[in-house]
């Protein structure tokens, strides 16, 4: 098993939080393209003195998309964190049941901080992969 199966091993537990998370993506990006497209209608009503009350429907719903874009962004981070550390808390428990399961012989013949180091870094590489490069993000 490469590294690339091992980590969709572990993504496939978070189904319903991938998902989630790209559909807020979509929302915040959708809302973010809109905005430049109304605000350029919303100049020309400006320009050519039309309809006051259409104008100022504009300008609120480009702050709506500003709002609920920013929102959406905002739960995006938080659920993308709340995956990332569900990973590796999952990642942990079975690295954890690995070393119980090893025989003390060799634990024995290595010595612990090799193991304990080995394991850190393991899982620092797998949260700045997640996290830091956005793998699971636009």
């Amino acid at each position: 098993m490469n590294n690339k199966q091992r980590l969709l091993f572990y993504l496939k537990k978070e189904r319903k939080l991938i998902i989630l998370s790209l559909i807020l993506i979509f929302v915040f990006v959708v809302s973010q393209l809109l905005i430049p497209f109304i605000l350029g209608k919303t100049l020309d009503i400006a320009l050519d003195n039309q309809d006051e009350t259409k104008y100022k429907s504009l300008i609120f719903v480009c702050f709506l998309l500003v709002i609920f874009g920013s929102i959406s962004n905002f739960f995006f981070e938080l659920l993308v964190g709340k995956l990332s550390q569900n990973i590796v808390k999952n990642i942990r428990k079975d690295i954890y049941k690995k070393i119980i399961s090893v025989p003390m012989e060799a634990i024995h013949k290595s010595s612990q901080g090799d193991l304990l180091q080995l394991e850190i870094t393991d899982m620092e590489n797998v949260i700045n992969g997640i996290i830091h490069k956005n793998i699971l993000s636009s």
